[in-house]
C-alpha cells in the first residue's frame, strides 16, 4: 500500500475517494463557515459594521446544506453514471467551485466574472491535486470536514446557550411600577394615519388608542432614518452627542432606557424587526435581557449565506415576491412579545417592539396587499437611483398604505390581548415613529436623503389610563422625539439622576408649559454614493421645527422655510416671500446654536 502524500502519477484506481454524503456535507460546513470566518475577519478589521447573525455559524452550513448540497448530488450522480474510481471527482468539482464562489461573493468590489474564474480555478486545483493525490485530499476532506462540524456544533451551542439574553436582575422594583411598552413603527409618517386625520382607514386601531390617550400632532423625528433616532429614543439625545454614524453602532457611554429600567428590578425584551440597524449589531441591545432580533424562519435560514441570497432574488424575480431574508412581519414580532410577557416572574417589564412592516418594499400579505389600490398593477418596490413616475408613486403609495393596515391590525391584536389579560389600562404604551417617509414631494423617494416634513413628521401616542394621562386630547405644540425618554421615566415616577437628560412633556397635555423642552433639532449627515437629486448628495443639513415653523439649512448655503401647519408637505417656501424674513432670521439664529458636527458619509 502506497503511503499518503505519494508523488504525482500515483494510480488513481489505487484508493477510493470519500463517499458523496461526505461530500455534500463539506461543501455545507465549508461554505457556511468559510463566510463566517470572512465576517469575523472583516469586523475585525474594517472600519464599518459588517453585520453577522450570531447563529449564523451553524445556520450558514444549514443553508448551504439546502442551497448547495442538490448541485453537488447532481454532479455526484453523473460520476457515479460514469463509474470507475474517480467517479467522485465531477461532485469535487462542483463542490469546490460552489464554496469558493459563496465565499468569494463576499469581497466588496470584485467583478463578477471574476469571481466565477477564481472558483473556477480553485476547483481545477483541487481536481488536479486528487487525481495526483487521491488518498491525502480524500483523508484531507474528512478531517476538514470533522473540523469544521465541531466548529459549527460548538458555535450553535453556544448561541443556544446565549439566545440573544443577558443575566436578569432580581433587585425588587423601587415602590413598584407599571409595564411599560414602546412601539416604534419603523418608516410611519403621522400624515398617512387615519388616526391623525388622513382620510384613507389605513390605522383604526391607532384611532382607538389616541381617543383613549393623548395624541401629539407635531412630533418631530431627530433624524430621517433609522440609527439616530431609535438611539435618540433611547438615550435621550441628539445624534450629535452620540457615536452613531451610517457605519458606526450606539456605543457604550450613554445609559440607556433599557438599563435604566434593567437596574432597577424590570424585565427587559427587545423584539426587532429591522435587522439593519436596529439589530445587535448597531448596539441597541444594551439593557435588555432578552433582545430577539434574528428569527429562525426560512427566508432567514435560505439567507444564511451568499449564494442563498442569490436565490431569494431569482425567487422574487421570477415570481414576483418581495421575500427579504430574515424580515419578519407585524405578526411575529407581536408573537415574540406575547410569548416573552407570558414567561413573566412577577416583576414590570419594559419592552420595546420594532415593527418595520411599513418599510420599502410595501408587500403585505392579502387582503392588504391591494386593500387601497388605485391602479391595475400593485408596485412595492423603490428602485434606487431612478426617478420613477407619478403613476409608480402613487401606485407605491397604495402599497405603503396597505403595509401601515396590516401593522395597524396587529397594533389591534396585541391591545386586544393585553385587554383581555386585564393589563392593558395598567400599562403605559407609547407609540410613535423612528422617521416618515418621502413620496415624491420634493423629488425624490423613502428617507434619510433630504431633511423635509414628511421624513421628520412621525406619530406620537401615550395611553396609560391608570396613571393618569387623560383621554383623548391632542397637543398641538411641536415637540422632539429626544424628550420621549424623560417623559416615559416621569410617568413611571423613576428617579432620574440626570443619566437620560431631557424634559418630560407631561405637562402639555394638562395645559400647561414646558418652556425648555429639547428643540425640535432634526440632523443628517453626507453620505457617499446617492443620486444627484438627493439633498444630502451635496453635503450635510440641519433643520429646526419651532411652533408652526420648519427651518432647513443646507447642504451649502441653501435654505428653506415652512408653516408645516398650513402645508405639511411643504410645497410653499416662505423665503421666497418678504414678509417672512423676520421669522427666518429668528429661526436661522435659533439654528445656529447647532452648528453640525462633520462625520463623513459612508
Amino acid at each position: 500500500m502506497k503511503p499518503i502524500g505519494t508523488p504525482p502519477g500515483q494510480d488513481i484506481a489505487a484508493t477510493t475517494g470519500p463517499g458523496l454524503a461526505l461530500l455534500i456535507v463539506w461543501t455545507a460546513l465549508a461554505a457556511g463557515i468559510g463566510e463566517w470566518l470572512l465576517r469575523l475577519a472583516a469586523r475585525a478589521y474594517l472600519p464599518e459594521t459588517v453585520f453577522l447573525n450570531p447563529a449564523s455559524v451553524w445556520l450558514g452550513p444549514l443553508s448551504a446544506l439546502l442551497c448547495l448540497g442538490p448541485l453537488v448530488g447532481i454532479a455526484g450522480a453523473i460520476g457515479r453514471r460514469r463509474g470507475g474510481s474517480a467517479a467522485w471527482l465531477p461532485a469535487l468539482a462542483v463542490a469546490t467551485f460552489l464554496v469558493g464562489l459563496d465565499v468569494l461573493l463576499l469581497v466588496p468590489r470584485v467583478h463578477g466574472i471574476a469571481i466565477v474564474l477564481l472558483a473556477a480555478g480553485f476547483a481545477s486545483v483541487a481536481v488536479r491535486s486528487a487525481k495526483a493525490w487521491p488518498r491525502f485530499c480524500s483523508s484531507a476532506l474528512r478531517a476538514s470536514t470533522a473540523l469544521l462540524a465541531v466548529v459549527a456544533i460548538t458555535g450553535g451551542i453556544g448561541t443556544a446557550m446565549r439566545g440573544g439574553r443577558l443575566p436578569s436582575r432580581s433587585t425588587p422594583v423601587e415602590g413598584g411600577g407599571p409595564n411599560v411598552i414602546l412601539l416604534i413603527l419603523d418608516t410611519v409618517r403621522a400624515l398617512e394615519l387615519s388616526a391623525y386625520g388622513y382620510p384613507r382607514a389605513t390605522s383604526p386601531h391607532l384611532a382607538e388608542l389616541a381617543a383613549d390617550g393623548v395624541r401629539f400632532d407635531l412630533a418631530v423625528a431627530t433624524a430621517p432614518w433609522t440609527l439616530p433616532t431609535h438611539a435618540t429614543l433611547f438615550t435621550g439625545r441628539f445624534q450629535r452627542d452620540l457615536s452613531v454614524g451610517w457605519s458606526t453602532p450606539l456605543d457604550s457611554g450613554p445609559p440607556t432606557l433599557a438599563e435604566y429600567f434593567r437596574d432597577r428590578g424590570y424585565r427587559t425584551g427587545g423584539f426587532i424587526a429591522n435587522l439593519r440597524y436596529v439589530s445587535r449589531e448597531y448596539g441597541l441591545d444594551r439593557g435588555f435581557e432578552e433582545y430577539q432580533d434574528y428569527a429562525l424562519i426560512p427566508s432567514q435560514i435560505i439567507g444564511s449565506t451568499m449564494l442563498g441570497r442569490l436565490a431569494i432574488g431569482r425567487f422574487n424575480a421570477w415570481f414576483d415576491q418581495d421575500v427579504i431574508p430574515g424580515r419578519k412581519d407585524a405578526g411575529r414580532v407581536v408573537d415574540e412579545f406575547l410569548g416573552w410577557q407570558g414567561r413573566g416572574d412577577g416583576r414590570p417589564y419594559f419592552a420595546f417592539l420594532n415593527l418595520f412592516d411599513a418599510h420599502d418594499p410595501y408587500a403585505p400579505e392579502a387582503p392588504y396587499d391591494s386593500m387601497f389600490q388605485t391602479g391595475e398593477s400593485t408596485l412595492r418596490r423603490i428602485e434606487f437611483g431612478r426617478r420613477h413616475s407619478a403613476a409608480e408613486i402613487e401606485d407605491l403609495r397604495d402599497s405603503y398604505d396597505g403595509a401601515i393596515a396590516r401593522l395597524d391590525a396587529e397594533l389591534g391584536r396585541l391591545f386586544a390581548t393585553l385587554r383581555a389579560q386585564g393589563s392593558l389600562d395598567s400599562t403605559l404604551i407609547i407609540v410613535t415613529a423612528d422617521h416618515g417617509e418621502e413620496f415624491g414631494e420634493h423629488g425624490h423617494l423613502a428617507h434619510g436623503n433630504g431633511l423635509h416634513f414628511p421624513a421628520l413628521h412621525v406619530p406620537l401616542l401615550v395611553r396609560w389610563p391608570a396613571g393618569g394621562v387623560p383621554a383623548g386630547v391632542e397637543v398641538k405644540e411641536s415637540v422632539s422625539l429626544a424628550d420621549v425618554p424623560a417623559t416615559i421615566l416621569d410617568l413611571v415616577a423613576a428617579t432620574r439622576d440626570g443619566a437620560i437628560p431631557g424634559v418630560s412633556l407631561a405637562p402639555l397635555w394638562a395645559g400647561g408649559a414646558v418652556p425648555d423642552r429639547s428643540p425640535g433639532l432634526s440632523e443628517l449627515y453626507w453620505v457617499a454614493n446617492q443620486p444627484d437629486w438627493y439633498p444630502v448628495s451635496a453635503g450635510d443639513m440641519t433643520s429646526l421645527v419651532r411652533g408652526r415653523y420648519h427651518f432647513i439649512a443646507g447642504p451649502g448655503d441653501r435654505e428653506e422655510m415652512y408653516d408645516i401647519v398650513t402645508d405639511p408637505f411643504e410645497r410653499r417656501d416662505l423665503l421666497e416671500h418678504p414678509e417672512w424674513v423676520d421669522t427666518a432670521a429668528s429661526l436661522r439664529a435659533a439654528l445656529a446654536r447647532f452648528p453640525i458636527v462633520p462625520r463623513g458619509g459612508r
